[in-house]
């Protein structure tokens, strides 16, 4: 899980010979399983698992930390009958914690970027772009893609000076200059904090935005933005049956040169002035 701190609820070999119905043999599921046993960027000590309390993982699902006496299992949102007991706790390793669990967590059944993005309160406003652009079945389908998308705040950062007017043709190629298409599932890999480059990525309207390191944080940078408006990545990833959502803090920006990718003829305004949003 490369060099971040995770903390691990590993199942022990008991554990594996229940499989509770898992599909092993489709890959997706499984690293969806394994990554709903992590918790992300900390290490949480058994002192601090607290009885009722959730736990953001890996995967972008929740368990929950259920008590019962002296007992404390870490618990799926799939999970009923016998539940995941933690029987061992605290081991140290190099990049993190483990704790054993005699189950396996069971993850929500799976859900498609667009019902992953419209169930998610802080991407509502992606959410009903997507609406308006008509794009629900591109991101309900089963083509694999990687979203970057943009908080509600990054959206209302921009409402003073976004006209009423919605634009289909615009919206659309704006949503799709935040997509991928395929599974990435770390943009940072290959870049380089320790130096200057960017790494580009093929966006699936056919425009290019760069990955780049800048004050130790990754950002997703569009043509048109400038060191203000950087959209960094934010430590939310959500795996969903299509693929990946990575949550940032900006809108990524179109550079003047690329307005007419968008889907416009008028002035060459940067996305904050063309841009449809709801009223």
């Amino acid at each position: 899980m490369s060099n971040d701190v995770f903390t691990v609820f590993a199942p022990n070999d008991e554990a594996f010979l229940d499989l509770q119905g898992l599909n092993i043999s489709d890959t997706d599921v499984i690293e969806n399983v394994l990554l709903y046993h992590a918790v992300p960027d900390n290490k949480v000590f058994a002192k601090d698992l607290e009885c009722d309390s959730i736990l953001q993982m890996a995967n972008g699902g929740k368990t929950l930390t259920q008590c019962e006496g002296d007992n404390f299992y870490q618990v799926g949102d799939l999970n009923d009958g016998q539940l995941p007991q933690i029987v061992e706790s605290d081991l140290s390793t190099c990049t993190g914690l483990v704790h054993v669990v005699d189950k396996i967590l069971l993850p929500p059944s799976c859900k498609s970027i667009y019902l992953m993005a419209c169930s998610t309160p802080d991407l509502s406003l992606f959410c009903d772009l997507i609406s308006i652009a008509e794009l629900e079945e591109t991101f309900r389908g089963e083509d694999i893609l990687t979203v970057f998308a943009p908080t509600n705040k990054a959206i209302e950062n921009f409402r003073e000076s976004i006209s009423n007017q919605r634009d289909y043709k615009f919206i659309k190629n704006a949503i799709l200059y935040h997509t991928v298409t395929g599974s990435l599932t770390e943009p940072k890999k290959g870049v380089d904090c320790n130096a200057t480059s960017t790494t580009p990525l093929d966006m699936a309207n056919s425009g290019i935005v760069e990955v780049a390191c800048i004050d130790d944080n990754i950002s997703i940078v569009g043509g048109g933005n400038s060191n203000d408006t950087l959209p960094q990545l934010t430590n939310v990833t959500m795996r969903a049956c299509n693929g990946i959502i990575h949550v940032i803090d900006e809108v990524i920006l179109p550079a003047d040169k690329d307005c007419q990718t968008f889907g416009t003829n008028e002035r060459n305004l940067v996305f904050e002035r063309q841009i449809s949003i709801l009223r």
